[in-house]
């Protein structure tokens, strides 16, 4: 089932859309899919608008909030090279992540059009 959520990202000089922080060189599109890419992953997704907004204020200041859509996955743990957590740590910390098996870009919000 096909579900709504948000993701906090880079847009760079070039306009090319990447994953916060710019590690792991994940790319969004608004014409393909995002997936994880080796070394790097599972992909995270807000399930709230909040959740995400909450992650820009305290993690991200300059990341970017935009609306995507996604297929959940049964993994529960996120990682990088050097850090992994689980869903509940990230759910503790206000963030209410999902897991996604791939990602579709949607529109970017604007703050205060939506909240």
């Amino acid at each position: 089932m096909i579900k709504k959520g948000y993701k906090v990202l880079n847009v760079d000089l070039f306009s090319i859309i990447r994953s916060f922080p710019n590690e792991g060189g994940v790319q969004y599109s608004q014409v393909h899919s995002a997936i994880p890419q080796d070394r790097y992953g599972p992909l995270t997704v807000f399930k709230t608008l909040e959740g995400a907004v909450h992650f820009k204020n305290n993690v991200a200041g300059e990341g970017r909030i935009f609306k995507c859509y996604y297929i959940p996955s049964l993994q529960d743990t996120v990682w990088s090279p050097s850090l992994t957590v689980s869903l509940e740590n990230l759910e503790e910390l206000n963030f209410s992540c999902v897991i996604p098996g791939s990602v579709d870009l949607a529109d970017e919000v604007i703050l205060g059009e939506e909240l």
